[in-house]
Protein backbone atom coordinates (compact mmCIF):
# COMPACT_ATOMS: atom_id res chain seq x y z
CA UNK A 1 0.00 0.00 0.00
CA UNK A 2 2.69 2.35 0.84
CA UNK A 3 4.44 1.96 -1.99
CA UNK A 4 1.43 2.97 -4.27
CA UNK A 5 0.49 5.81 -2.47
CA UNK A 6 2.12 8.18 -4.75
CA UNK A 7 0.29 7.23 -7.50
CA UNK A 8 -3.41 6.41 -5.37
CA UNK A 9 -3.70 9.72 -3.94
CA UNK A 10 -5.43 10.17 -0.28
CA UNK A 11 -7.12 6.98 0.70
CA UNK A 12 -8.05 4.55 4.04
CA UNK A 13 -6.72 0.99 3.35
CA UNK A 14 -7.71 -1.87 5.93
CA UNK A 15 -5.45 -4.60 6.03
CA UNK A 16 -7.10 -8.07 7.12
CA UNK A 17 -3.98 -10.50 6.20
CA UNK A 18 -3.93 -11.59 9.28
CA UNK A 19 -7.48 -12.11 9.52
CA UNK A 20 -8.13 -14.18 6.53
CA UNK A 21 -4.91 -16.53 7.86
CA UNK A 22 -7.11 -17.25 11.39
CA UNK A 23 -10.41 -17.61 9.17
CA UNK A 24 -8.39 -20.39 7.08
CA UNK A 25 -6.44 -22.16 9.76
CA UNK A 26 -3.00 -21.22 8.72
CA UNK A 27 -2.19 -19.54 12.14
CA UNK A 28 -2.87 -20.45 15.40
CA UNK A 29 -5.90 -17.91 17.16
CA UNK A 30 -4.67 -15.72 20.49
CA UNK A 31 -6.16 -17.01 23.47
CA UNK A 32 -9.11 -15.30 25.04
CA UNK A 33 -7.02 -13.40 27.49
CA UNK A 34 -5.10 -11.84 24.81
CA UNK A 35 -8.14 -10.87 23.26
CA UNK A 36 -10.23 -9.43 26.22
CA UNK A 37 -6.58 -7.21 27.07
CA UNK A 38 -6.57 -6.11 23.08
CA UNK A 39 -2.42 -8.31 23.13
CA UNK A 40 -3.25 -9.96 19.98
CA UNK A 41 -0.06 -7.65 18.73
CA UNK A 42 2.02 -9.88 21.37
CA UNK A 43 0.45 -13.24 20.70
CA UNK A 44 1.45 -12.28 17.01
CA UNK A 45 4.64 -12.08 18.12
CA UNK A 46 5.44 -14.85 20.07
CA UNK A 47 4.02 -17.01 16.75
CA UNK A 48 6.44 -14.99 14.42
CA UNK A 49 8.69 -13.01 16.29
CA UNK A 50 11.28 -12.06 13.56
CA UNK A 51 8.62 -11.01 10.88
CA UNK A 52 6.40 -9.36 13.46
CA UNK A 53 9.52 -7.44 15.26
CA UNK A 54 10.45 -6.69 11.92
CA UNK A 55 7.66 -4.82 11.74
CA UNK A 56 7.24 -3.23 14.84
CA UNK A 57 10.55 -2.39 16.23
CA UNK A 58 11.08 0.47 13.86
CA UNK A 59 7.66 2.48 14.37
CA UNK A 60 8.15 2.20 18.15
CA UNK A 61 11.59 3.19 18.54
CA UNK A 62 10.66 6.41 15.96
CA UNK A 63 8.03 7.08 18.32
CA UNK A 64 10.62 7.39 21.53
CA UNK A 65 12.66 8.92 19.72
CA UNK A 66 10.52 11.74 19.05
CA UNK A 67 8.90 11.12 22.36
CA UNK A 68 12.33 11.67 23.45
CA UNK A 69 13.48 14.72 21.03
CA UNK A 70 10.05 16.37 22.27
CA UNK A 71 10.66 16.39 26.48
CA UNK A 72 14.69 17.45 25.75
CA UNK A 73 13.44 20.12 23.46
CA UNK A 74 11.04 21.24 26.14
CA UNK A 75 13.57 21.26 28.96
CA UNK A 76 15.96 23.11 27.27
CA UNK A 77 12.97 25.18 26.44
CA UNK A 78 12.55 25.47 30.60
CA UNK A 79 8.66 24.48 30.00
CA UNK A 80 7.42 22.97 33.21
CA UNK A 81 7.10 19.38 33.10
CA UNK A 82 3.59 18.02 32.54
CA UNK A 83 2.58 14.71 33.54
CA UNK A 84 -0.33 13.49 30.72
CA UNK A 85 -2.98 12.65 33.15
CA UNK A 86 -2.50 16.23 34.57
CA UNK A 87 -2.60 17.40 31.53
CA UNK A 88 -5.89 16.28 30.98
CA UNK A 89 -7.41 16.98 34.16
CA UNK A 90 -6.40 20.58 33.78
CA UNK A 91 -8.02 20.86 30.10
CA UNK A 92 -11.16 19.02 31.19
CA UNK A 93 -11.68 21.39 34.33
CA UNK A 94 -11.20 24.25 31.65
CA UNK A 95 -7.89 25.31 32.44
CA UNK A 96 -5.47 26.85 29.55
CA UNK A 97 -2.11 25.11 29.44
CA UNK A 98 0.44 25.80 26.23
CA UNK A 99 1.42 23.00 24.08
Amino acid sequence: MARHSGILGPFWALCVGQSFRLLIGNTTPPPQMAVRLNLEWLWRIVLEPRRMLMRYVPSALGFMLSALGDLLRNRRAGLPRQSLHAAGVKAMAGGHHDT
